[in-house]
């Protein structure tokens, strides 16, 4: 059923994902988890079962794409063409560019330690600077975390959390090869 965007005069048609596919996803995790947990000691079974675990996935994303507009970008396409050889990448070559892309995600609990330990981070980053700077320099929590992320790196914020009143809440890293780093856009 097409409808209105928000009186913008554009007429968006809501579809939904094909829930075969997402299903035939859910096996293939399972099957793949089942394969791990009986620590199987071929490594050819294991991989067979990320690929085809990679091939659904691939499968539900174009169709959630197509029908949504949604792009979730877990999955990469697989070449089918021989289902029993394992999984080798393509060795990365000099002057290749890589994307390392960190993602470390807080609860603050405890907003004034917060802001004490942003403050405290602006004045190391500072010498010179007084309290009442680092007052004005820090003014929300956004601040703050800004702050200790530019006195103590993202590991010392992850290591120090407790203390600065956040709690960890997960991360993640991914990395993967790219055409263009960001120091080849002249925009940067």
């Amino acid at each position: 059923m097409p409808i209105s965007l928000g009186g913008c005069g554009k007429i968006a048609r809501v579809t939904t994902p094909n829930p075969e596919l997402l299903t035939a996803l859910i096996d293939r995790l399972t099957v793949y988890r089942e394969t791990l947990m009986a620590k199987a000691d071929l490594p050819l079974d294991v991989n067979r079962a990320a690929n085809d675990v990679l091939a659904a996935g691939h499968a539900f994303q174009e169709n959630l794409g197509d029908t949504t507009g949604w792009f979730i970008g877990l999955f990469t396409q697989i070449d089918d063409e021989d289902e029993d050889d394992a999984y080798v990448p393509e060795p990365l070559s000099k002057g290749q560019r890589v994307s390392v892309v960190v993602r470390e995600d807080f609860v603050i609990v405890d907003d004034e330690a917060l802001m004490r330990a942003g403050r405290a981070a602006y004045t190391r980053s500072w010498p010179g600077a007084s309290e009442e700077s680092a007052s004005q320099h820090v003014g929300s929590a956004l601040d703050a975390l800004g702050e200790l992320l530019h006195a103590d790196g993202l590991d010392g914020v992850t290591r120090n959390a407790a203390t600065a009143g956040l709690e960890n809440a997960g991360g993640e890293t991914s990395i993967a090869p790219i055409e263009h780093a960001l120091q080849d856009d002249p925009d940067w």
